[in-house]
């Protein structure tokens, strides 16, 4: 079980990545900085999935993601419940 009670954020997609759009989706770190000189980035949803499918794939698929509803990871290999 993983769950994630903090905030997220929503910010402008980098140069080249797939995002489905302009926009990509990020949960924030209690020392979220973008500050000049002291930032602290947010942890981008594409590298939340990444992570996930790759604990699936060593560890198995019983893994379940619980978010508070205002900040939603993407669904991972099609999945649309918080289940890998």
């Amino acid at each position: 079980m993983i769950f994630y009670a903090g905030h997220g954020a929503e910010t402008n997609a980098p140069a080249g990545w797939e995002s489905g759009g302009s926009k990509i989706q990020m949960i924030l770190p209690q020392n979220y900085s973008a500050k000049t000189g002291n930032e602290v980035h947010g942890i981008p949803d594409y590298t939340i999935g990444k992570l996930l499918g790759d604990l699936a794939k060593e560890k198995g698929d019983n893994i379940v993601r619980q978010n508070p509803p205002v900040y939603q990871i993407p669904p991972v290999d099609g999945q649309s419940d918080g289940h890998i």
